[in-house]
């Protein structure tokens, strides 16, 4: 499939030294004259960005009713968080600790349930992507063939592709889950950026068209503002999303204790919701190397 933004303007972009959606010119001119193209060319770049950031129409209540939700057939997962309809959920762990296979779980879930679904993945930081997928499905598995990834490795690229994404699913309907793979950051990850991501996500948890799985890394914060070299307080690791995530999401923190072990924290949930914040499960990492029951062989 190709993107809502053309490939070529995002280059064009990257190129020239833009890095992120709010610093192109609204001028036409001013654009041309920074990537020396003709401006026609620059005034299409624009209308592109503009276009792409409308947002879908107004929803059907039938079809909010009719929500896709998240499950991941993870038991540990499953249980912490209850009986609630999962439409929103961010995965927090340290490098390593998992997360992207609870993604992966999410995935072959919705594909398994559903004949007709699709996915797509925004592979932030190549640990999602198609050389890396195909390791978690059979060999030649034709689930594969409904995944559609789309890598974004510069913040610019990032936010181009969530600001077209409204419109790219709404030419693309059998899209059922959406997988944002591995958010960058502070310092990368600047407040403009952050507001494309919140952005994003609200509309996505609005609309209810799709069902979202993000994850995230911790992010080292010293309690006194201060860093490695000058604060007098030691640094904690904390989920990098924080209060990004859209009212009503699920966060999950999975700490591991061990090589194959760990517990998963409920960082966020709905209010009413059937498990509180701070619940916790036990787990540990199978053969296989996804998590599953702590008494499991």
């Amino acid at each position: 499939m190709s993107r809502p933004i053309p490939g070529s303007h995002a280059s064009r972009l990257l190129r020239a030294g833009y890095e992120r959606v709010g610093e192109l010119p609204g001028a036409p001119d001013e654009l041309a004259s920074d990537l020396n193209v003709p401006r026609d060319t620059a005034l299409s770049i624009l209308r592109a960005v503009a276009a792409s950031s409308s947002t879908l129409a107004a929803v059907p209540l039938s079809k909010l009713l009719a929500a896709p939700t998240i499950t991941t057939a993870l038991p540990p997962i499953e249980r912490l968080l209850g009986e609630d309809k999962v439409h929103v959920l961010n995965v927090v762990s340290p490098p390593g600790g998992g997360r992207e296979r609870v993604a992966v779980s999410a995935m072959r879930e919705t594909l398994h349930q559903d004949a007709n679904a699709r996915v797509l993945v925004v592979d932030c930081q190549g640990h999602l992507g198609p050389s890396v997928l195909v390791n978690f499905f059979p060999r030649n598995a034709p689930e594969l063939a409904r995944i559609d990834v789309v890598q974004t490795p510069r913040i610019l690229g990032l936010e181009l592709f969530l600001t077209s994404l409204p419109r790219y699913l709404s030419t693309n309907p059998a899209i059922k889950l959406v997988v944002i793979a591995s958010i960058p950051g502070p310092p990368a990850l600047r407040p403009p950026s952050r507001q494309v991501i919140m952005r994003t996500l609200n509309d996505l948890s609005f609309q209810r068209l799709v069902a979202v799985v993000c994850t995230s890394a911790m992010q080292t914060h010293f309690p006194d503002g201060g860093t490695f070299d000058t604060s007098r307080r030691p640094a904690i690791l904390r989920p990098q999303l924080r209060d990004w995530l859209p009212s009503g999401s699920h966060e999950i923190v999975l700490i591991p204790d061990g090589r194959a072990s760990g517990y998963a924290v409920l960082r966020t949930a709905p209010r009413g919701g059937s498990r509180k914040p701070g619940s916790r499960e036990a787990y540990m990492v199978d053969k296989q190397g996804w998590i599953a029951d702590k008494t499991s062989t």
